[in-house]
């Protein structure tokens, strides 16, 4: 259960309060959003506080859409169990057309304090989902094609820049129905063998990752 209370300040502005009540207001969680717009760019500031990790972050998020979509998100976390931290996020966007379809291009990278910039990863951490990286700096990119109303390519690759490994996926999405999408594709993995994204598997330490074709069939109700 959260308490969300939304109150505009003008025709483009807002302020956003969440909390999330617990037993005590020392386990307590919530968040605050100040957004607003300015020259055509949206603005935001937020500042979200998890009271039983003792965790406070202060972000701050910057997009304009023009010729060339552009965005900037960073946040900077104060914790008393572990050093502060901070995270960044850059990238933009680019739509063109395509024999009267929609070509759209995106990068973002992506920077972590809290990663490590070498390849002496603790690999148990990704496995038990703790972490959804390991390094500190990522490239992801995405090439789209809306071909239909019914059909959609995509091609996409993760790079972890730190040790060169990565991902590139790709895929085909169809619209079955109005609320029913099938989705087929595939996963290849690139890499060194002590790299986040190909690791050989030694003694059962080590995933490897091999790579792989897949399908699902997402319902929306």
């Amino acid at each position: 259960n959260a308490i969300n209370i939304k109150y505009p300040l003008g025709k483009l502005s807002s302020m956003n309060l969440v909390i999330v009540p617990e037993d005590s207001l020392q386990t307590s969680r919530g968040g605050f959003r100040l957004a607003g717009n300015l020259l055509h760019t949206d603005l935001g500031a937020n500042f979200i506080w998890e009271s039983d990790k003792e965790e406070y972050t202060l972000g701050l998020d910057i997009r304009a859409d023009t010729e060339i979509g552009w965005w900037l998100e960073d946040r900077h976390t104060f914790a008393d169990s572990i050093d502060d931290y901070w995270q960044t996020a850059i990238g933009i966007d680019y739509s063109i057309g395509l024999f009267n379809r929609s070509l759209i291009f995106m990068m973002e990278y992506f920077y972590d304090e809290t990663g490590i910039a070498t390849a002496d990863y603790d690999t148990t951490l990704s496995y038990t989902l703790l972490r959804t990286t390991l390094a500190q700096d990522y490239i992801y990119a995405n090439l789209t094609f809306m071909y239909s109303d019914f059909t959609t390519y995509s091609l996409n690759n993760i790079t972890n820049i730190n040790d060169g490994s990565g991902i590139i996926i790709s895929n085909i999405i169809y619209s079955l129905f109005p609320n029913t999408d099938l989705t087929i594709g595939a996963n290849v993995y690139y890499g060194s063998s002590e790299s986040e994204y190909k690791r050989e598997l030694i003694e059962g330490k080590y995933r490897l990752y091999n790579p792989n074709i897949y399908t699902w069939l997402k319902v929306r109700f």
